[in-house]
């Protein structure tokens, strides 16, 4: 049992089940981001024992590797409202999640719920289930992807994922690495789909853009502190990122020029 207001913490073997033929077995605590704590866990399977007649548990090594997404503590409101927490997440899985052709986003598996209490009583808290892309977080895995053409690809493809958000009037915010999943090959995952809004008007759209613009510097430049980044960037949106230019050659060279292009265009 968990109270509202505190960070769910599942310890490693634990067992949550919903359902007959619903188990999940946490592995470890996995990262947090300003709104969420993401838990590795592993989705149990079952096959049919030898006889063929009765349902047994298959072998770990069949298990899916998932994410279970928890409320951080910050993000819990004083006057915790659960129609409000089910309603945000409907949206989630209904408007965003479904929508076609958006490779960037992590499969919905299930949705658990857990007992916690509120000022109300006792309460079923839903948990999306997500299946776990490969790789690791941006924010705590391997920097940002080594080659400056593989970290334009990644920025530029996150620009057509907000293209076609904004086409669907949604907007995303302000960027956490940490909900940036990214593997070797340059593939990468968004799982911050519980931060993506319904857009009040179009201005809103233009402040996006603004927010895609700061995270591409902190991707191509690798500084960390997006405050101070953003006023150093403003002044002289080049300065910091021309010198990684000189490790190109076309048509690299050029891809790199149009994406600068943009952050300029939306900075300034």
């Amino acid at each position: 049992m968990f109270f509202v207001g505190a960070v769910m913490d599942f310890t490693p073997g634990r067992r949550v089940t919903s359902g007959d033929r619903t188990a999940y077995v946490f592995t470890e605590r996995g990262w947090d981001t300003d709104r969420y704590v993401f838990h590795r866990a592993l989705k149990v399977f079952w096959n049919y024992g030898d006889q063929g007649k009765s349902l047994c548990e298959a072998g770990v090594d069949e298990w899916l590797r998932v994410l279970v997404r928890c409320p951080s503590l910050s993000s819990f409101d004083p006057a915790f409202d659960l129609s409000r927490v089910e309603e945000t997440l409907s949206f989630e899985l209904e408007r965003i999640l479904d929508l076609p052709e958006t490779p960037w986003f992590a499969e919905p598996v299930d949705v658990i719920k857990q007992p916690v209490l509120s000022r109300a009583g006792t309460i079923d808290l839903p948990l999306l289930v997500l299946a776990e892309p490969t790789g690791e977080p941006l924010k705590h895995g391997p920097s940002p992807p080594r080659s400056v053409s593989s970290r334009v690809r990644f920025l530029t493809e996150l620009l057509a994922m907000f293209d076609l958000l904004h086409r669907e009037h949604l907007v995303v915010g302000a960027l956490d690495p940490a909900d940036f999943f990214l593997d070797g090959s340059g593939r990468w995952s968004f799982l911050g789909t519980g931060r993506i809004h319904t857009a009040e008007d179009s201005s809103v759209l233009r402040g996006d853009l603004v927010h895609w613009s700061r995270f591409c510097c902190h991707v191509l430049t690798g500084k960390p502190d997006l405050g101070l980044l953003r006023s150093e960037i403003e002044e002289d949106a080049s300065a910091s990122l021309v010198p990684v230019r000189e490790n190109l050659a076309d048509p690299e060279a050029k891809e790199y020029d149009w994406l600068i292009g943009q952050i300029e265009r939306f900075l300034s």
